[in-house]
């Protein structure tokens, strides 16, 4: 899937229009059935967002900190208008970009009509960059830039088992 777009917001102090969108995701799922009592299921995940951050919108009004000392100027939206939040006035380019790349692999053994094995594996890795302008003005007042990378792996193995009285499930998982 690719998905791009937007801009429909105006920035007035940088004269550009903001608020499109960059996306491209894809996945891949296959099984492998090679008896009646065993499968096994692999998936992948891949997502490249360079989506910038939306654009935050001044509702700044006086007596409020920046309105009361001058900052906003005319930088702020009136909110009268129907449209208000399509004008935004910040100084900084609000980028923002997310890589997500994950795997995992399913495997059911029936042992026999009461017992079956389960086991997954999976990994998941994230790539997070963002930085944005949070007083929606010209001044640069409040930047931050935000990265993050997270990675994280999991196992799980468990026995499923039927019997008269209930259903049991034990396992463990790191």
């Amino acid at each position: 899937m690719d998905f791009s777009g937007g801009e429909y917001f105006t920035n007035k102090t940088r004269g550009v229009d903001e608020g499109q969108t960059d996306l491209t995701s894809w996945m891949f799922n296959a099984l492998w059935r090679p008896t009646d009592d065993f499968d096994l299921q692999f998936t992948y995940d891949n997502v490249k967002d360079s989506t910038p951050v939306r654009p935050v919108t001044c509702l700044t009004e006086s007596p409020e900190l920046f309105a009361a000392i001058g900052l906003t100027g005319d930088n702020c939206a009136n909110k009268d208008d129907e449209d208000f939040h399509r004008d935004t006035y910040t100084s900084t380019k609000q980028t923002a970009s997310i890589d997500l790349e994950s795997f995992a692999l399913h495997a059911n053994w029936a042992i026999n009509d009461d017992h079956r094995l389960v086991a997954i594996y999976a990994k998941h890795d994230t790539e997070e960059t963002s930085k944005q302008e949070f007083d929606g003005i010209a001044f640069d007042g409040f930047r931050v830039s935000r990265p993050q990378f997270e990675d994280q792996e999991s196992l799980e193995i468990r026995l499923e088992s039927d019997f008269t009285w209930g259903r049991t499930t034990s396992g463990g998982f790191y």
